[in-house]
């Protein structure tokens, strides 16, 4: 028994490798937080991308339609036989960013349709209702019909609304990190007036 008590004594003296002990459980108490501030940013990335993605097809929509004989686009635009969807969903669309074809046009999207701008800066749909693509929105002669409306004279304006999604998938499989529990797929919608 004696020598059992010795050896514990040593054993408890002894300080060689200490400090390799103390590092492996620090290491393993800032492992997970260094994971998840890693993942955090990866999701943010790819939340900005989505809503650049977003913004890029609304700009798509505006570049392939700008002038007033493709108005309401849904119908009218699209030069060489291309429509306003395979505009907007393309490479130069949104498809532009670093995501490329992890990004995909949200179903029913783009829509079009007339909008008047509220007293509160919102904008409100005009009589009628916004339409799928390949569909012809109607237009109001003014925004006397909507409520609060800024201007109730002014003419409601020919807005393209752009939503795209972008499915994340988190770095590190196995470990629950607090960037898996925020939503996805990521969405993103985007605006663009076009006249």
């Amino acid at each position: 028994m004696r020598r059992y008590l010795r050896f514990w004594l040593a054993f408890r003296r002894e300080t060689r490798g200490a400090a390799a002990v103390e590092m492996a459980l620090v290491t393993a108490l800032l492992a997970y937080p260094v994971l998840n501030v890693a993942d955090l940013g990866m999701y943010a990335y790819q939340s900005m991308q989505v809503s650049n993605a977003a913004q890029a097809g609304a700009r798509a929509a505006w570049s392939a339609c700008n002038v007033s004989t493709d108005w309401p686009a849904t119908a009218n635009c699209g030069a060489s036989g291309a429509t306003l969807t395979s505009s907007v969903s393309g490479t130069a669309g949104v498809q532009s960013t670093s995501l490329g074809s992890n990004v995909t046009l949200a179903s029913g999207y783009p829509k079009e349709g007339y909008y008047c701008a509220t007293t509160t800066n919102a904008l409100t749909l005009a009589p009628g209702p916004a339409v799928s693509a390949g569909s012809t929105p109607t237009k109001s002669a003014d925004c006397s019909a909507v409520a609060n409306a800024a201007l109730t004279t002014a003419v409601p304006g020919d807005y393209v609304s752009v939503s795209v999604t972008s499915t994340y998938t988190p770095l590190f499989t196995g470990v629950q990190t607090v960037a898996a529990l925020l939503p996805s797929p990521i969405t993103s919608t985007a605006w663009q007036r076009m006249n």
